[in-house]
């Protein structure tokens, strides 16, 4: 249950750093497994996130924003089949993460943590 409250979090708290190099960064393709769900995270270095299903349907896109190890993420909307259903409010969310090697590491302000590992 946990896994899922993360990986929900980390869809709203997906950022980029452009100040360091293409290894320590988060911008590229991420993946993970929870409860047998595959979802793929596409950080871009233009600021923009999507979420993605197994099947590469985009469930989730929002922007983001990187401070220090600190990753702030709006979304306004989530898709579901063909809809784009509004929030009612643009949802913002703080993570701290973490890059070593070839995995990303989400926790969120309970301790909870989430890995990742770069595609």
């Amino acid at each position: 249950m946990k896994q899922i409250s993360i990986i929900i979090t980390a869809i709203f708290l997906i950022l980029g750093l452009a100040a360091c190099s293409a290894s320590d960064s988060i911008v590229g393709e991420w993946g993970v497994t929870v409860n047998g769900e595959k979802k793929i995270l596409t950080y871009k270095d233009d600021g923009v996130y999507t979420v993605t299903n197994g099947d590469g349907v985009v469930e989730q896109e929002g922007t983001y924003e990187v401070d220090g190890d600190k990753l702030t993420a709006t979304s306004a909307y989530k898709i579901v089949g063909d809809e784009r259903l509004n929030l009612q409010e643009a949802s913002d969310d703080v993570l701290t993460f973490s890059i070593k090697g070839n995995t990303l590491t989400l926790t969120d302000k309970l301790g909870d943590t989430l890995d990742l590992k770069r595609k």
